[in-house]
C-alpha cells in the first residue's frame, strides 16, 4: 500500500489528484495538507512514499519548506505540483531536492507518469523543461 501527502490549498484540488491517485494505485492511503505547517505536522505523524506538494500556499516559504524536508527526511520522495512557470521554478525545487516538477495543465497520463517514476526514485522533468535546461 502506498502512502501519499497531498500539499495544496484548494480542496478541489487535492479531490481531484485524490481520485487519480486512489484509482491507479489501489490500495493507497492520502493524507492532505493546506499549507506548509500542516505538511510538517503530517510529516510527523506518517511514513509517505510521496508527498505532491504545490508551491503556492498561504503562509508558506515552499522552497524553504522543500529544503526542510529534504534536510529531515532525506529519502522522502516529493513531486512538485504546480501552475507555476516550471521554467523558472522547476531548476530551483529540483536543487533544493524534489525528484520531479509536473505541470497542474499535464494531462493526467503525464500526471501519472511523474508518479510512477518519482515512486520508482527517478526525476520526471516535462519534455519541454528538458529542452529548455539543455539549451
Amino acid at each position: 500500500m502506498k502512502n501519499f501527502l497531498l500539499a495544496d490549498d484548494h480542496v478541489v484540488v487535492r479531490s481531484g489528484v485524490k481520485l487519480l491517485l486512489l484509482e491507479v494505485f489501489k490500495p493507497a492511503e492520502i493524507y492532505e495538507a493546506a499549507n506548509g505547517e500542516g505538511v510538517l505536522e503530517k510529516l510527523k505523524e506518517h511514513i509517505f512514499d510521496l508527498v505532491i506538494l504545490d508551491i503556492q500556499m498561504p503562509k508558506t516559504d515552499t522552497i524553504g519548506l522543500m529544503e526542510i524536508i529534504h534536510t529531515q527526511y532525506p529519502e522522502l520522495k516529493v513531486l512538485i505540483f504546480s501552475m507555476s512557470a516550471e521554467k523558472i521554478y522547476a531548476k530551483r525545487f529540483l536543487k533544493a531536492g524534489a525528484k520531479g516538477f509536473v505541470s497542474k495543465e499535464a494531462p493526467l497520463e503525464e500526471i501519472i507518469k511523474a508518479v510512477n517514476l518519482v515512486l520508482s526514485n527517478k526525476r520526471y522533468i516535462s519534455d519541454s523543461l528538458a529542452d529548455f535546461l539543455a539549451d
